[in-house]
């Protein structure tokens, strides 16, 4: 049996349907992988803007933390000494000079 033309054109509708519709999927794909690599480009990207944000961070926290310790170092340098001159207040304070005791 021979297909009429209706039904040879009907066939002929249908498959090009349906190469309209695999070529859209495929076009509707294509954007999606783009879609998603530019995702993927633009994480990539924040990633190494954080990295560089993270090491100047750090960098300054060292930074900070080594001025802390010299300034902690300074101020028991300078602590030591006030007790230091403290004590020396007090002896002279209490003993006088040798020449102030014996009115000399």
């Amino acid at each position: 049996m021979v297909p009429s033309g209706s039904e040879e054109d009907l066939h002929q509708l249908m498959d090009q349907r349906k190469r309209k519709r695999m070529e859209s999927n495929r076009e509707s794909a294509r954007r999606s992988r783009m879609r998603k690599q530019k995702h993927l480009d633009d994480l990539t990207a924040q990633v190494t803007l954080l990295a560089e944000d993270n090491n100047q961070i750090l960098t300054s926290i060292t930074f900070t933390t080594q001025h802390y310790l010299n300034i902690e170092a300074e101020n028991s340098v300078l602590s030591a000494q006030m007790m230091e001159l403290s004590q020396k207040t007090r002896l002279t304070q209490r003993d006088p000079p040798f020449s102030q005791q014996w009115g000399v």
